[in-house]
Formats: C-alpha cells, structure tokens, sequence
C-alpha cells in the first residue's frame, strides 16, 4: 500500500512579482496618505501662525479704512482701548454723525482686537431713522455714544486678533488730518513667532475732516 503523495508546490517567479508589485503598490498609498497628512498638518499651522492672522486682519481693516474719510480719535478706559472712524459722510453735512462711526476696539481683558461696525440691516429700518442721531466732535466725546450703540445692537462686532498681550494705535499728534496711522500687535511670550511686535500701517484714500 502506497503512503498519499503531497504535492508541496512553492512560489513561482510569476507569483512573487505579483506580490512585490502589490507590496509597492501598497506601500505607495500609505505614503500618499501619511504625506497628505503631513500637508494638512503644515498649513494649519502656518494658518496659524501670528503673522498669518495679522494679514488677515490688515485686510478686512484695509477695507474699511479704505473708503473712510478720517481718523476721529481714540479712547481709553482700565477695559477698552478704541479708534474712532469716519466712515462716511451718510447724512450729508460735512459732520461726523454716530450713526457714521466705526471702531477699532482692543479688550485688555481678553487680548482680543475687534471691528465694530453699523449694522447696515438696522441701520436702514425706520426705527433706527427715527433714533436719535445726533452730530458729534471732540468736545462731545465718541465713546458715550458707541456704547449706546452697542447696547441697542446696532453694532456688529467682528474678532480680528486674539491672543494679544497688548494694542496700541500709532497716531500723529493731529490724528484727524493725517491720511494714515498705524496699529502695533504686541503678542505674549509664548506665542510661536520670531518677533513679538507687528505692526500694521494703514491709509485713509477718501480722507476728509468733518467741519466741525
């Protein structure tokens, strides 16, 4: 009696090239992903990054300062330092009303710099025309009125940098008649950048002083 014969048959060359082949291909798409990753790791940092955000920031500020007529002035409290804005002669009469004024706002308490703005929605139904919009200078003062503003929601507030150690807006010494100033970014210690200051230049091209 034969003992059952076994056929032991091992790899051809045709089969170990298939499996290399597939291997590779393998190999190839791990890669890709893990590149990919890499990729996506690397740009959400550099989105990140301090001078990143500062550009951002610079550009939703260009477009306000743009079509701005002038720089009205700032003003400071122990919780907000803020610049006031022209922003267009609305009610025509050469005089800057609150309804007109924008603000570039920095909370120390919360190192955030922020963009308020008119609600163009509120600002166009009738009971925010009947409201009482009176026109404004110096002597008046800006920041009693934005307030009030704010408090009836006709603002619309708008985070342009967190993270802030401190803001500090560059003005000459007759802010109203200068067609630029300058906002300066002072980051924490531990924030990841190679400077601590950045400094923002912008330009008023339509610039106009109010009459009064």
């Amino acid at each position: 009696m034969t003992a059952p014969r076994c056929n032991r048959r091992g790899f051809t060359v045709a089969e170990l090239l298939l499996s290399l082949a597939i291997l590779v291909f393998v190999g190839l798409g791990i890669t890709g992903v893990l590149a990919a990753t890499a990729t996506a790791i690397d740009d959400r940092s550099k989105f990140g990054d301090p001078a990143v955000l500062a550009a951002l920031a610079r550009t939703r500020i260009d477009a306000v300062t743009g079509g701005a007529r002038c720089v009205l002035g700032t003003e400071e409290s122990p919780t907000q330092r803020t610049l006031v804005l022209w922003l267009d002669d609305a009610r025509p009469s050469a005089t800057a009303h609150a309804s007109e004024l924008g603000y570039l706002r920095f909370d120390r308490t919360r190192g955030s710099l922020w963009l308020d703005l008119p609600d163009p929605l509120l600002r166009s139904s009738p009971s925010a025309l009947a409201r009482r919009d009176p026109e404004l200078d110096a002597e008046t003062g800006w920041m009693g009125f934005r307030d009030e503003e704010a408090a009836s929601g006709m603002l619309q507030s708008e985070l342009l940098y967190e993270g802030l150690a401190d803001c500090r807006f560059e003005l000459p010494r007759d802010a109203q008649r200068s067609e630029s100033f300058a906002i300066l970014l002072e980051l924490h210690p531990d924030a990841a950048a190679s400077t601590r200051v950045l400094l923002l230049p912008f330009g008023i091209e339509a610039h106009e002083v109010p009459v009064r």
